[in-house]
Protein backbone atom coordinates (compact mmCIF):
# COMPACT_ATOMS: atom_id res chain seq x y z
CA UNK A 1 0.00 0.00 0.00
CA UNK A 2 1.47 3.41 -1.01
CA UNK A 3 1.28 6.12 1.41
CA UNK A 4 0.85 9.78 0.48
CA UNK A 5 2.69 12.18 3.19
CA UNK A 6 1.25 15.63 3.83
CA UNK A 7 3.53 18.37 5.76
CA UNK A 8 1.74 18.21 8.76
CA UNK A 9 4.84 17.41 10.54
CA UNK A 10 5.24 19.68 13.87
CA UNK A 11 8.09 19.88 16.67
CA UNK A 12 6.63 20.61 20.00
CA UNK A 13 9.63 21.90 21.58
CA UNK A 14 12.14 24.68 20.77
CA UNK A 15 15.66 23.38 20.84
CA UNK A 16 18.32 25.76 21.52
CA UNK A 17 21.76 25.00 19.61
CA UNK A 18 23.45 26.87 22.04
CA UNK A 19 22.65 24.92 25.01
CA UNK A 20 22.84 20.75 25.71
CA UNK A 21 20.12 19.00 24.08
CA UNK A 22 17.53 16.89 25.86
CA UNK A 23 17.01 13.93 25.07
CA UNK A 24 13.15 13.28 23.12
CA UNK A 25 11.32 10.82 21.76
CA UNK A 26 9.99 10.19 18.42
CA UNK A 27 5.94 11.07 19.74
CA UNK A 28 7.37 14.83 19.21
CA UNK A 29 7.38 14.37 15.50
CA UNK A 30 3.96 14.17 13.46
CA UNK A 31 4.44 11.92 10.25
CA UNK A 32 1.31 11.31 8.92
CA UNK A 33 0.09 8.57 6.15
CA UNK A 34 3.91 8.36 6.07
CA UNK A 35 5.40 4.76 6.83
CA UNK A 36 7.95 5.62 9.73
CA UNK A 37 10.17 2.45 8.91
CA UNK A 38 10.03 2.89 4.82
CA UNK A 39 11.11 6.82 5.87
CA UNK A 40 13.96 5.33 7.91
CA UNK A 41 15.02 2.88 5.25
CA UNK A 42 14.88 5.31 2.75
CA UNK A 43 16.90 8.01 5.17
CA UNK A 44 19.78 4.87 5.91
CA UNK A 45 20.19 4.42 2.00
CA UNK A 46 20.56 8.69 1.03
CA UNK A 47 21.72 9.94 4.08
CA UNK A 48 24.77 7.85 4.93
CA UNK A 49 27.06 10.71 6.22
CA UNK A 50 24.31 12.64 7.91
CA UNK A 51 23.41 9.38 9.88
CA UNK A 52 27.24 8.74 11.03
CA UNK A 53 27.46 12.32 12.18
CA UNK A 54 24.27 12.31 14.27
CA UNK A 55 25.18 8.91 15.92
CA UNK A 56 28.67 10.32 16.56
CA UNK A 57 26.73 13.31 18.28
CA UNK A 58 27.31 15.66 15.57
CA UNK A 59 25.54 19.65 15.63
CA UNK A 60 24.20 19.67 12.71
CA UNK A 61 22.67 16.12 12.64
CA UNK A 62 20.75 13.87 15.39
CA UNK A 63 18.46 11.01 15.13
CA UNK A 64 14.92 11.16 17.05
CA UNK A 65 13.51 7.39 17.73
CA UNK A 66 15.91 6.19 14.72
CA UNK A 67 14.81 8.94 12.01
CA UNK A 68 17.29 11.29 11.09
CA UNK A 69 16.47 14.78 11.48
CA UNK A 70 18.47 18.50 10.82
CA UNK A 71 18.69 20.89 13.77
CA UNK A 72 20.75 23.16 11.23
CA UNK A 73 18.61 26.58 10.62
CA UNK A 74 17.38 26.66 7.00
CA UNK A 75 17.32 30.40 7.33
CA UNK A 76 18.09 33.17 9.19
CA UNK A 77 15.69 33.78 11.89
CA UNK A 78 13.82 30.70 11.72
CA UNK A 79 12.44 28.45 14.61
CA UNK A 80 15.30 26.13 16.23
CA UNK A 81 13.82 22.81 16.23
CA UNK A 82 14.63 19.50 13.94
CA UNK A 83 13.32 18.98 10.86
CA UNK A 84 13.10 15.66 9.17
CA UNK A 85 15.60 15.27 6.23
CA UNK A 86 13.61 13.92 3.57
CA UNK A 87 14.89 11.49 0.95
CA UNK A 88 13.88 12.01 -2.88
CA UNK A 89 10.88 9.66 -3.18
CA UNK A 90 9.04 11.54 -0.65
CA UNK A 91 9.44 15.33 -2.20
CA UNK A 92 7.42 15.28 -4.93
CA UNK A 93 4.09 14.28 -2.66
CA UNK A 94 5.48 16.93 0.00
CA UNK A 95 5.94 19.90 -2.66
CA UNK A 96 2.23 19.21 -4.57
CA UNK A 97 0.77 19.41 -1.26
CA UNK A 98 2.66 22.41 0.57
CA UNK A 99 1.73 24.07 -3.11
CA UNK A 100 -2.20 22.91 -2.74
CA UNK A 101 -2.60 23.98 1.07
CA UNK A 102 -0.62 27.83 0.83
CA UNK A 103 -3.26 27.59 -2.21
CA UNK A 104 -1.31 27.76 -4.75
CA UNK A 105 0.84 30.74 -3.75
CA UNK A 106 3.74 32.10 -4.59
CA UNK A 107 7.21 29.72 -4.31
CA UNK A 108 8.34 31.45 -1.62
CA UNK A 109 5.13 30.63 0.98
CA UNK A 110 5.15 26.62 -0.44
CA UNK A 111 9.17 26.62 0.15
CA UNK A 112 8.31 27.97 4.41
CA UNK A 113 5.24 25.50 4.08
CA UNK A 114 7.41 22.84 3.91
CA UNK A 115 10.49 24.34 5.94
CA UNK A 116 7.81 23.73 9.08
CA UNK A 117 8.75 20.64 9.13
CA UNK A 118 11.07 19.21 6.16
CA UNK A 119 14.56 19.82 4.76
CA UNK A 120 16.83 18.80 1.93
CA UNK A 121 19.63 19.62 -0.29
CA UNK A 122 18.52 21.70 -3.27
CA UNK A 123 15.36 22.48 -1.40
CA UNK A 124 15.02 25.87 -2.68
CA UNK A 125 15.75 25.14 -6.36
CA UNK A 126 13.26 22.10 -6.16
CA UNK A 127 10.23 24.30 -4.96
CA UNK A 128 10.78 27.05 -7.52
CA UNK A 129 11.19 24.97 -10.45
CA UNK A 130 8.08 23.00 -9.59
CA UNK A 131 5.90 25.93 -8.65
CA UNK A 132 7.10 27.39 -12.58
CA UNK A 133 5.79 24.68 -14.02
CA UNK A 134 2.44 24.21 -12.24
CA UNK A 135 -0.40 23.86 -14.67
CA UNK A 136 -2.84 25.71 -12.25
CA UNK A 137 -0.39 28.54 -11.47
CA UNK A 138 0.44 28.99 -15.27
CA UNK A 139 -3.44 29.33 -16.33
CA UNK A 140 -4.41 31.55 -13.39
CA UNK A 141 -1.50 33.93 -13.92
CA UNK A 142 -2.14 37.35 -14.26
CA UNK A 143 1.29 38.10 -16.58
CA UNK A 144 -0.15 38.32 -19.93
CA UNK A 145 2.82 38.41 -22.68
CA UNK A 146 2.73 42.41 -23.76
CA UNK A 147 2.71 43.63 -27.42
CA UNK A 148 5.24 45.35 -28.65
CA UNK A 149 3.68 48.95 -30.11
CA UNK A 150 4.80 49.66 -33.63
CA UNK A 151 5.46 52.97 -34.84
CA UNK A 152 2.80 54.97 -36.03
CA UNK A 153 2.63 56.25 -39.58
CA UNK A 154 4.75 60.07 -39.95
CA UNK A 155 2.72 62.17 -41.80
CA UNK A 156 4.19 64.59 -43.72
CA UNK A 157 1.51 68.08 -43.48
CA UNK A 158 0.44 68.69 -39.71
CA UNK A 159 -3.54 67.72 -39.29
CA UNK A 160 -3.13 64.21 -42.03
CA UNK A 161 -3.39 61.91 -39.16
CA UNK A 162 -4.47 62.64 -35.70
CA UNK A 163 -4.88 60.00 -32.78
CA UNK A 164 -7.94 60.33 -29.98
CA UNK A 165 -7.94 59.40 -26.42
CA UNK A 166 -10.26 59.82 -23.62
CA UNK A 167 -9.81 61.60 -20.38
CA UNK A 168 -11.72 61.51 -16.97
CA UNK A 169 -14.42 61.15 -15.66
CA UNK A 170 -12.60 64.41 -13.21
CA UNK A 171 -14.88 66.57 -11.34
CA UNK A 172 -17.85 67.94 -12.96
CA UNK A 173 -17.22 71.62 -13.54
CA UNK A 174 -19.92 74.40 -14.06
CA UNK A 175 -20.98 73.36 -17.61
CA UNK A 176 -21.51 69.79 -15.93
CA UNK A 177 -18.19 68.64 -18.19
CA UNK A 178 -16.17 65.77 -16.39
CA UNK A 179 -14.41 64.10 -19.52
CA UNK A 180 -11.82 65.42 -22.13
CA UNK A 181 -11.19 64.43 -25.85
CA UNK A 182 -7.78 64.57 -26.77
CA UNK A 183 -6.60 65.28 -30.09
CA UNK A 184 -2.83 64.76 -31.15
CA UNK A 185 -1.63 65.68 -34.22
CA UNK A 186 0.91 63.02 -35.60
CA UNK A 187 2.80 65.69 -37.68
CA UNK A 188 3.80 68.07 -35.27
CA UNK A 189 2.72 66.59 -31.58
CA UNK A 190 -0.08 69.34 -31.45
CA UNK A 191 -2.10 68.21 -28.53
CA UNK A 192 -5.97 69.75 -27.94
CA UNK A 193 -8.05 69.11 -25.34
CA UNK A 194 -11.93 69.53 -25.53
CA UNK A 195 -14.17 68.59 -22.43
CA UNK A 196 -17.25 66.25 -22.70
CA UNK A 197 -20.35 65.50 -20.77
CA UNK A 198 -19.81 62.29 -21.15
CA UNK A 199 -17.85 59.53 -22.67
CA UNK A 200 -20.57 58.41 -24.90
CA UNK A 201 -19.96 58.05 -28.97
CA UNK A 202 -22.26 61.26 -29.25
CA UNK A 203 -20.33 63.52 -27.12
CA UNK A 204 -17.19 62.08 -28.59
CA UNK A 205 -18.60 62.53 -32.59
CA UNK A 206 -19.89 66.45 -31.57
CA UNK A 207 -16.77 67.16 -29.97
CA UNK A 208 -15.28 66.34 -33.22
CA UNK A 209 -17.52 67.78 -35.54
CA UNK A 210 -18.57 70.90 -33.90
CA UNK A 211 -15.12 72.37 -32.36
CA UNK A 212 -12.08 70.11 -34.15
CA UNK A 213 -13.05 69.91 -37.64
CA UNK A 214 -14.44 73.45 -38.79
CA UNK A 215 -10.78 74.87 -37.47
CA UNK A 216 -8.40 71.80 -38.83
CA UNK A 217 -10.46 70.36 -41.73
CA UNK A 218 -10.80 66.60 -41.76
CA UNK A 219 -8.37 64.36 -41.59
CA UNK A 220 -6.97 61.36 -43.74
CA UNK A 221 -6.91 59.13 -40.64
CA UNK A 222 -8.10 58.76 -37.50
CA UNK A 223 -6.58 56.42 -34.88
CA UNK A 224 -8.37 55.51 -31.86
CA UNK A 225 -8.05 52.52 -28.92
CA UNK A 226 -11.43 51.27 -29.80
CA UNK A 227 -12.35 53.06 -25.88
Amino acid sequence: MSHRPTIDAQVDVTIQRTMELEPIGLEVLRFDNIDIDELRLQQEHEYPEEMDEANTGGEDYRTIGGLLCSTKLPYVGAEEKPRIMLPTPYRSSVIIAAHIEVGHSAAHRTLCRIREAYVWPGMRRGVFVFVAKCATCIVHSRKRDRVVMGEGPSPPLPYQVIALDLFGPMVRDKCDNKCALMIIDHCSNWVEGYPLCNRSNKDVRAGLMEPYFPYHATPQVIITDNG
